[in-house]
């Protein structure tokens, strides 16, 4: 059986333990990949062992000790066992037929090393965000390169040279994000939800980027509507830009005086799929272009009513019949705000049955049989 090596940056374990959209791909693609036998490489964890075989993967995670850490990489600056001459070892010891590439910029050493010790190996370098690095370092002419949306593919369409360019979305697990009536009044009870209540909710970064200040002022136009709660559920930083938002955002809820929003620090992947149960409707206000636009297919998945922002790769699997786009970002709270106060009954019904429509095209064995399509293709 032919050999696929997978492997992103030096950033995220895999399978990831907490959320980490790249590296969720990676694992639930290779998973259900039946006519090769896929090797995954990252990074390694504390609890995870080094080498492991699940789900007819084989596992290869690179460890760092204290002591390298420390000494090589932090005082002296000298890498000399990087991830990359790591990973380049372990390539040459498996030998595979593609290697696969996700999102690694600074892999250019790892593809001319294959170029030299394994000319019949083909090579895919997978985007799924921008990256300014390939305007400044040419890479070589590649095999294949994919991109996670059409948007994406378009920036790079005059940066990245190979002889075959395919557009591979993400996915999602619908059976992870589809509860029975049963769970989801459970999940209410655990989640103190009401009845009468409406959760609006953000999932996401607390990043400029990803414009959660519209959150905070949707919540200011509603702070005397009594049944709508607001709720963010994302990563916030500790340091640097995102941590002065996140203090930003903080003193304009005050200066506000609004008493209806939460921040959730956390939720792990595993965990993801239940916290959108808390949601009646879910707020995508991203002020840049999203590559592809995650948050919004998990929403679909889980039967939401989506309101977003016209932006990048999610355009390409929304629009106003599975969700709600939002074209006038200037003013997207108070069209929000407009939006959700003129929904309708049939018009819920009717935009949840479209979104779980949408989702299901997106299920992780589609994007499977897509990828397995390239391998077969390639060799």
């Amino acid at each position: 059986m032919k050999k696929i090596v997978m492997f992103s940056g030096p950033h995220h374990e895999i399978p990831p333990i907490k959320g980490a959209a790249i590296e969720t791909w990676i694992n639930e693609v290779s998973k259900r990949i039946i006519g090769y036998e896929t090797h995954i490489i990252s990074i390694s964890h504390p609890f995870l062992p080094i080498q492991e075989f699940k789900d007819g993967i084989y596992y290869h995670r690179i460890n760092f000790s204290k002591v390298y850490k420390r000494i090589f990489q932090k005082i002296l600056g000298w890498d000399i066992l990087s991830y990359q001459k790591r990973i380049i070892n372990l390539i040459k010891k498996l030998n595979p037929d593609i290697v696969h590439i996700h999102n690694f910029a600074n892999s250019l050493e790892i593809v001319e090393e294959i170029r030299k010790f394994n000319k019949s190996c083909k090579v895919i370098l997978h985007m799924h965000n921008e990256n300014n690095y390939f305007k400044k370092n040419k890479y070589p002419n590649l095999e294949a390169f994919v991109s996670c949306s059409k948007y994406l593919m378009k920036f790079y369409s005059n940066i990245i040279d190979a002889n075959y360019k395919k557009v591979v979305y993400n996915g999602v697990d619908i059976e992870k994000f589809i509860h029975d009536a049963y769970i989801k009044k459970s999940l209410n009870l655990s989640l103190k939800k009401k009845e009468n209540e409406i959760n609006i909710c953000y999932f996401g970064r607390i990043s400029p980027e990803k414009g959660v200040d519209k959150i905070v002022e949707l919540a200011k136009l509603f702070k005397d509507h009594k049944k709508y709660n607001f709720f963010c559920f994302g990563e916030i930083s500790k340091s640097g830009d995102r941590k002065t938002y996140f203090d930003d955002l903080l003193n304009k809820i005050e200066q506000y005086n609004v008493c209806n929003i939460k921040f959730s620090n956390y939720i792990t992947s595993s965990k993801i799929n239940l916290a959108y149960d808390c949601a009646d409707i879910v707020i995508i206000p991203s002020k840049f272009e999203e590559p592809f636009g995650m948050v919004a297919l998990e929403a679909l998945a889980s039967g939401k009513i989506v309101i977003a922002s016209k932006k990048g790769g999610m355009i390409e699997f929304l629009d106003n019949k599975n969700s709600i786009i939002i074209e006038d970002y200037e003013n997207f709270a108070s069209k929000a705000k407009e939006i959700i106060l003129n929904l309708t009954k049939n018009q819920i019904y009717d935009i949840k049955q479209n979104a779980l429509h949408t989702a299901k095209e997106f299920d992780w064995i589609n994007i499977a049989i897509n990828t397995e399509r390239l391998y077969n293709e390639l060799l």
